[in-house]
């Protein structure tokens, strides 16, 4: 084999390891696909993961596994250990194998403003309850930064930083930044890095 011949070679397992993606995440949603969950869920997880639905093929492989909503019901037989149906029979089961089940969405949130206070500090009680056994809240990743490739950096840019829950800008090492977006920077605890 000559140079020129190895160089290719190498050069097409270079390029070939490069356009290969890396495994994405498998989150399994414990519920049946219908387009409403699966709207809800991709809007919270992004594009980044491969989803999978309770009886649906690769769900064994889930690295987390996502309850879309816990009804009040569900949450108190949850709290003294009881599963009624067999949607909560999964959801125990995989609590008592040791897994976490997250969270989108509990029902008795949705009554703050008109539940009695004893009752609705009864079902946070039952959340704390079910976070010990592994059932939590859902929280979604957070970006460490969020980048800008203008010349000019405004207040605006800190805001979507902010929107987007960054803790830091990411600008041009000659960017200029404006006055206003300096001081609502340290309003907001905003970090502006001049790095690209």
């Amino acid at each position: 084999m000559d140079v020129s011949e190895l160089v290719r070679a190498v050069v097409s397992s270079v390029m070939e390891q490069l356009a290969t993606t890396a495994p994405r995440e498998c989150v399994l949603v414990l519920g049946h696909r219908d387009e409403r969950a699966a709207a809800a869920v991709e809007q919270v997880l992004g594009p980044g993961c491969t989803v999978r639905y309770l009886g649906e093929e690769g769900q064994e492989h889930a690295v987390r596994r996502i309850l879309p909503r816990l009804s009040c019901n569900d949450m108190a037989d949850l709290a003294v250990g009881r599963a009624s149906g067999p949607l909560m029979a999964e959801v125990q089961r995989l609590l008592l194998a040791g897994h976490k089940v997250e969270v989108l969405d509990y029902e008795y949130r949705q009554y703050a403003d008109t539940a009695p206070g004893a009752l609705y500090r009864l079902y946070g009680q039952h959340a704390d309850t079910l976070a010990e056994f592994g059932l939590i809240p859902f929280v979604r990743p957070r970006p460490g930064y969020v980048r800008v490739w203008e010349d000019v950096i405004s207040a605006e840019h800190v805001r979507q930083a902010v929107q987007a829950e960054a803790p830091e800008l990411q600008v041009l090492k000659t960017a200029v930044v404006t006055p206003l977006a300096v001081e609502q920077a340290k309003l907001d605890g905003i970090s502006i890095s001049k790095t690209l």
